[in-house]
């Protein structure tokens, strides 16, 4: 199997595949060591290893020999890169597909030149290796920023900077504070968030996204095409641009690759956001990109990441070009607020009483629709006590949580609850939204919603009555699931 380096992913040089394989192997500046854990591979970097005939045992031992002087190196490194803000940054054009103009750039970081921490992924790990990740995400984008003005860009012209949802939601090293600023007045700028983050933590990315636009800032999804796993949730994070990444997609089967497709022009064509295409490297990627509705592209087949001087990327940046095709920037989506999902309803729906038997019947029907509209779904419900969930309701949701793209359930009295592949969002028994009944549903296919608060009268449990709302309207059941997600944010003190 022939292995390369690819422009994508989050520093720009994703290791990509010629032939499609269901295992993955960890990877090395483009060569492939099998059946060997991620931190050891790590503490490699910048050391020659030697593979047997098959590839593993050889490189296991090396790097077992190597890796004390070999971390040492790197971590003093990055050091040495955090604590002088040695970064560089490249940027790769983004175009229009139609015809060929630049109307954007990728900047993309990489460490001092000749450095053992050049290459961008042992920069990243090794920062993260170190807790200083969120530091070394803002110094890049710094880095960036200061090049970006520099080269006195159109004001229509985008920036893309890549961050980690983590680093959005705190603020920036007091050193490069000015300079981020300066980017959020002078800068058409948006902020990356790749697909991996927002599929594993979809809280942490709302609330980046959230705060990415209150400094004015738009928002991408990146390496989308992975799973399709994650579409369920693009109408909740909202982002301004999808970035589809076509080797991914490319390891699809037929109707995986098309199911990826018709979500993201679903989603497009709601929104009005923008699809662009990573990785296109030929004219045939060019074609495959505008055959998944791709307007926008960027891979080598349109230059390679470099400095952002006019011998690199002329006429662009000479003075008075003015894109014709700019990234449109959607309007912004309500922030991830700490009004409860009736609440939320409520101030569009008139809402009538019921009882609780009734909500049962009406929970099974959404969680039902939830499973048989096709593609995986995210699923939101609320349990006002945990202690009354029953032995058979914790296992009809680990069920309906294997066939979810995302399942999140909120309760007081639930800090104890253990469910896989569930997220158990623990809240205090005082809180507004321990006192409501709620089951959303967010899907490709399908949305609705049921919300319900208690009115506390007292009596035979299966007739306690609620005030409730059941609706369809996609918007309004989006705006309910992101303030739910909200409240994962706020148990955990975000």
């Amino acid at each position: 199997m022939v292995n390369s380096l690819s422009p994508g992913g989050r520093f720009g040089i994703r290791p990509t595949r010629v032939a499609p394989t269901k295992r993955r192997s960890h990877r090395l500046r483009g060569r492939r060591m099998r059946g060997t854990s991620k931190a050891r591979l790590r503490k490699a970097v910048g050391r020659p290893w030697q593979t047997d005939h098959d590839g593993t045992i050889r490189a296991v031992a090396l790097i077992a020999d190597r890796a004390p002087s070999a971390g040492s190196e790197v971590a003093g490194a990055l050091r040495a890169v955090l604590d002088r803000r040695l970064v560089r940054t490249l940027f790769q054009p983004l175009v229009h597909l139609v015809d060929g103009e630049v109307v954007g750039f990728e900047a993309l970081s990489r460490g001092p030149e000749g450095s053992i921490v050049e290459d961008p992924v042992t920069l990243l790990d090794a920062a993260e290796d170190v807790g200083r990740l969120e530091e070394l995400d803002w110094m890049c984008a710094a880095t960036a920023s200061r090049a970006a003005r520099r080269a006195r860009l159109h004001p229509s012209t985008t920036i893309f900077l890549n961050f980690r949802p983590g680093t959005l939601t705190n603020p920036c090293p007091d050193d490069v504070a000015e300079e981020i600023g300066r980017a959020r007045r002078r800068l058409r700028t948006v902020a990356e968030i790749d697909e991996r983050d927002l599929r594993q933590d979809p809280a942490g990315a709302l609330e980046a996204a959230s705060r990415a636009r209150a400094d004015g800032w738009g928002v991408a999804l990146g390496n989308v095409g992975a799973t399709a796993a994650s579409l369920a949730l693009l109408p909740v994070l909202h982002p301004d641009v999808v970035k589809l990444d076509l080797h991914l997609l490319a390891e699809h089967r037929g109707f995986d690759a098309a199911e990826i497709e018709t979500t993201v022009r679903s989603y497009a064509e709601m929104s009005g956001a923008a699809v662009l295409a990573q990785r296109i490297e030929t004219t045939e990627d060019v074609l495959s990109a505008r055959g998944f509705g791709a307007t926008y592209g960027q891979g080598w087949h349109y230059g390679r990441p470099a400095p952002l001087l006019p011998k690199n990327h002329a006429p662009h940046l000479q003075t008075g070009h003015v894109p014709q095709a700019p990234f449109p920037l959607l309007r912004r989506s309500p922030a991830a607020i700490s009004a409860t999902p009736f609440e939320v309803v409520s101030r569009a729906r008139e809402s009538a009483p019921t009882e609780k038997r009734m909500l049962s019947r009406i929970s099974a029907v959404l969680e039902h629709r939830a499973l048989s509209n096709g593609a995986p779904a995210v699923l939101l419900a609320c349990f006002q006590d945990g202690r009354s969930i029953s032995s058979r309701l914790r296992a009809h949701y680990q069920d309906l949580a294997r066939r979810m793209s995302f399942t999140a359930v909120f309760g007081a009295h639930m800090a104890n609850l253990s469910l896989p592949d569930i997220r158990v969002v623990p809240l205090e028994p005082n809180e507004p939204l321990s006192r409501e009944w709620n089951v959303i549903v967010v899907g490709p296919n399908y949305t609705g919603a049921l919300v319900a608060r208690d009115l506390e009268e007292y009596g035979e449990d299966r007739h306690r009555r609620f005030d409730h709302i059941v609706t369809h309207d996609r918007d309004l059941v989006v705006e309910a699931a992101r303030s739910l997600l909200g409240w994962i944010g706020r148990s955990r003190g975000v």
